[in-house]
């Protein structure tokens, strides 16, 4: 009978790593390219995300002999994603208050998934319309109350805040609470209204498929 090793032999995979919000992974110079929880900074590929690394490769060119390598940061090494804000993805965010340059927001849902929590962003005026932002008052863009779709630019000032942007045409108000405290819906691409007493204010509102029926 052949002899029993005393030495234990481990089959365990390899950790992966770790990483927090602001870890630079790897550089893009070496083929790699940010996907879901990171995000492309000055050359590198930046954790957006608490979570484990993941890379995977891919045929990028025709012959097939160069390999793409798409960066994730997935919640658990089996590959569950966060559900939390992503740099370059499409949220929805409530309007807290406003300003005369800004309004604090507060995001709800991630492109189709609702948050388990909600998180602290900010919406600039400059990031409201992609010309001639300065020409109208704030107010008649957004209000407390108005649910926005908004795209993510980048962190703000303290880890759990965010900056937003509606200067998409895509982007905007879907839902305004009016100053009569009325909810109202989009009537074009300018302007929203009561749909019970006809009431109107101004809003960028968000251009979707039915306005254009």
């Amino acid at each position: 009978m052949p002899r029993r090793s005393g030495r234990k032999t481990n089959n365990m995979p390899a950790k992966k790593k770790t990483c927090i919000p602001g870890d630079k992974l790897f550089n893009v110079s070496d083929g790699y390219k940010a996907g879901f929880g990171t995000y492309q900074e000055r050359g590198a590929i930046i954790a957006s995300l608490y979570g484990f690394v993941c890379v995977s490769e891919s045929k990028n060119s025709a012959d097939g002999k160069e390999n793409e390598k798409t960066v994730e940061v997935q919640q658990s090494e089996e590959g569950v994603k966060y559900i939390m804000p992503v740099i370059g993805t499409v949220v929805t965010a409530r309007i807290v208050s406003i300003t005369t340059k800004l309004a604090k927001c507060s995001i709800f849902c991630v492109q189709d998934c609702i948050l388990p929590v909600e998180f602290s962003s900010t919406l600039r005026k400059e990031d409201m319309l992609e010309s001639e932002y300065n020409k109208r008052g704030l107010w008649e863009y957004v209000k407390p109350g108005d649910i926005i779709l908004a795209r993510v630019l980048g962190m703000g000032d303290v880890q759990t805040s965010y900056l937003l942007s509606i200067a998409e045409n895509e982007l905007g108000v879907t839902t305004a609470c009016g100053e009569n405290g009325e909810t109202m819906i989009p009537k074009d691409l300018h302007t929203v209204f009561s749909a019970k007493s006809g009431y109107e204010e101004s809003r960028k509102v968000a251009q979707i498929p039915y306005l254009n029926a």
